[in-house]
């Protein structure tokens, strides 16, 4: 299994949460198409997440993320 990077995590009724200083909420998520295995931080069980991409009109930011539980988003870096 590939190992991706574990960038954070922030609640899901959270306003915020930044990766090399963009707000990934404040952008469209479009999905890849690539379904990726990541294991959760705390507990070490395998996830399946999928791959974004946002737009930042000069470049695209791509990363997984999904829901760790019912309450926290998981964020890791998407290597192809």
């Amino acid at each position: 299994m590939k190992r991706h990077k574990f960038l954070g995590s922030c609640s899901t009724t959270s306003e915020k949460f930044c990766v090399m200083g963009v707000d990934l909420f404040k952008y469209n998520w479009t999905t890849i198409g690539d379904v990726v295995i990541v294991l959760d931080p705390q507990t070490k069980t395998p996830k399946s997440f999928s791959a974004y991409k946002i737009d930042l009109g000069d470049r695209a930011m791509m990363f997984i993320a999904g829901k760790l539980d019912e309450n926290y988003w998981g964020f890791y870096e998407y290597n192809q």
